[in-house]
């Protein structure tokens, strides 16, 4: 290294090939029952950090990931 921004200067490769952006902005749909989730998580989530409540925010994490079952899988 002769200079020290010479790291800073290099051009790095892509983290994700513009093909899988391209492929993934095609499939998201952003649906109703998305955003009624969403909400619902983002809600219990503030209830469990105001009443200090674990199991409500454990709760609001299942609610958030539940997002992907009423999703229909295709190949």
């Amino acid at each position: 290294m002769d200079k020290p921004n010479e790291l800073i200067q290099t051009p790095q490769p892509p983290l994700v090939e513009p093909k899988i952006l391209q492929q993934l902005s095609e499939e998201v749909v952003l649906s109703p029952s998305y955003l009624v989730l969403m909400g619902m998580a983002g809600i219990l989530s503030a209830i469990a950090l105001l009443t200090n409540s674990i199991p409500i925010l454990i709760g609001s994490m299942i609610i958030a990931a539940s997002k992907n079952l009423d999703k229909p899988t295709h190949q």
